[in-house]
């Protein structure tokens, strides 16, 4: 066997090996299961860092009911900007906006969405999310788009959003204790982490 079908060998080896590591990584239990939701989850995510909230944000599905783990973070002074604004962009708080120059009410239409709003337009207002260590991982030109628009809005926008809520971000990577398993609703270890000590979390 030549030198290129060795290293080929050995490639296709290690990818079957690691894909065997991750099957064993996702049969563990996680270290907290958010899926049920309600008042143990919201506790749980509240004694968590920024980290672990920007980890959250990043694989939530905006399509659930439930937006209490949302809310909790939102409700934290210490909650990274960068956190908060991929927050807005994925809730696009653009649409919310133009629902009321077609003469529509979106707090009565969409009460859920318009709260988490609300919660983050009074998070500013107390002086919450001084923090902006984190990177935002979203399509730049989605938040371009995003600032032309509010700086448009002008005369009364619903929600008065400080002008620093856009500011550039450092954009250093979060380095979450856990990871956030969208599929599960839950939080794992890092698989690198357990890759390498082979440990079930406690």
């Amino acid at each position: 066997m030549g030198l290129i079908e060795r290293s080929e060998t050995a490639r296709a080896l290690n990818v079957t090996s690691r894909r065997a590591r991750m099957e064993e990584w996702r049969a563990l239990p996680p270290v907290y299961d958010l899926g049920d939701g309600g008042l143990d989850s919201v506790a749980w995510l509240r004694r968590q860092s920024p980290a672990e909230w920007h980890e959250l944000d990043k694989g939530y599905t905006w399509e659930s009911d439930d937006l209490s783990l949302m809310m909790c973070v939102a409700d934290q002074p210490n909650a990274d900007r960068a956190t908060i604004l991929a927050m807005l962009l994925d809730l696009d708080v653009t649409y919310y906006e133009g629902r009321k120059s077609l003469g529509g009410d979106p707090r009565s239409i969409f009460p859920d969405m318009t709260e988490l709003l609300d919660r983050i337009e009074a998070g500013f207002a107390k002086g919450y999310y001084q923090t902006a260590a984190f990177g935002l991982v979203r399509d730049r030109s989605q938040l371009e788009r995003t600032t032309a628009y509010l700086a448009r809005l002008g005369r009364a926008p619903i929600w008065a959003l400080p002008a620093r809520t856009w500011d550039a971000l450092q954009g250093r990577g979060h380095k979450p204790r856990y990871v956030y398993d969208a599929r599960d609703e839950a939080f794992r270890l890092p698989f690198e982490q357990w890759a390498r000590h082979r440990v079930a979390p406690n």
